[in-house]
Parts: structure tokens; C-alpha cells; sequence
């Protein structure tokens, strides 16, 4: 139906973003957010259409548009939402990315004090983990990587949690873990 154009399109952009080009998924899936129904969130798909897009342009280098996709799904969203807090992350995530080092103090307190959603707690954790790893100290890194622990052991590793497990693993390497 029209209502289900924009979900269509960007479970064809994930189809392509495994069998096709980068370039041809990563359209398709940044034009399903202005198509119908495809900015809308269910309990049923693996994350929002604005973190999937969001995900999918970090994962190529497009830190640009991945940062446009978060900043206006977050000017569309509410605190109350289930996915406030993930867009946040990712936006934090983006700025990480980007060289910003006062990341941490620009995320809402609700985000960091929590609770959160496993796959958000392994970003919140290996957000921490990332910026003590890029400070170079080694004593704030052990401290993170000591926070990050329990998270890790209790999350699952899927094709959503590439980035902060990919983190995780370059502080174990770090620290010898």
C-alpha cells in the first residue's frame, strides 16, 4: 500500500546494501526516509529507518550525510520515543567519528544515566571506551574497558552492533584483552 512504500524501499536498500553496490543501497535507502512509511519505527523491524540509513552512510565514510540523517530524525522525534535515545548515541557516535572530544557532555543526561536498550547500552559503553581509547590514556581506557565488560558478554553480535564491538575489539587489542 502507500503507507508501506518508504518500509518497502528500505528493506530493498538493505537487500542491495548485501547483494549490490554501496552506492545504489545507500540511495535507496536514504530516499525511503521521505517516502511513506519509511521513517516509521515497529517493533518488528531490527532498528529505525533513520539508524539503519544512519548505520549504513557510517559504514561507507559518509559521516556528512550520516549526521544530516540523525540531527533531522532527532528533530522529529521526542524523549519519549523508543528511539531517542539510539539516535542520540548515533549521533554521538558520528562526532566520535568526526574528532569531537566532548561528546560525553553534550549527550542528555537520560541518555547516559539510562536506563537504556542492550544494543544502546554497547554503544553508550563502547562510546566511552572509543574516546578513552583516542585520549591515549591508558588508565582512563582500562576504567571504560572495566565498565564496557559486563555489556559486551551480554550482547549479540549482529550486523547492528558491528561499530561498537569493532571498537571493543580494538581497546582489547590495546589492552592486551
Amino acid at each position: 500500500s502507500s503507507s508501506t512504500v518508504g518500509a518497502t524501499t528500505l528493506a530493498n536498500g538493505l537487500m542491495q546494501s548485501v547483494t549490490g553496490s554501496a552506492p545504489s543501497a545507500l540511495n535507496t535507502m536514504s530516499r525511503a526516509l521521505s517516502l511513506p512509511g519509511g521513517a516509521d519505527t515497529s517493533e518488528f523491524q531490527p532498528d529505525s529507518a533513520p539508524a539503519l540509513v544512519a548505520l549504513a552512510l557510517l559504514h561507507n565514510g559518509a559521516h556528512e550525510r550520516a549526521a544530516a540523517v540523525v540531527t533531522s530524525a532527532i528533530a522529529a522525534d521526542d524523549a519519549s520515543s523508543q528511539t531517542w535515545a539510539r539516535l542520540h548515541l548515533l549521533g554521538a557516535w558520528i562526532a566520535m567519528v568526526r574528532g569531537q572530544d566532548t561528546i560525553l557532555e553534550d549527550l542528555p543526561q537520560e541518555v547516559v544515566r539510562g536506563p537504556l536498550r542492550e544494543r544502546d547500552a554497547l554503544f553508550l559503553h563502547a562510546l566511552i571506551v572509543g574516546l578513552a581509547r583516542r585520549s591515549g590514556d591508558l588508565a582512563q581506557l582500562r576504567r571504560a574497558w572495566s565498565g564496557a565488560a559486563g555489556t559486551l558478554s551480554s550482547c549479540s553480535v549482529d550486523l547492528f552492533n558491528l561499530l561498537p564491538i569493532g571498537e571493543l575489539w580494538l581497546a582489547a587489542v590495546r589492552l592486551e584483552e
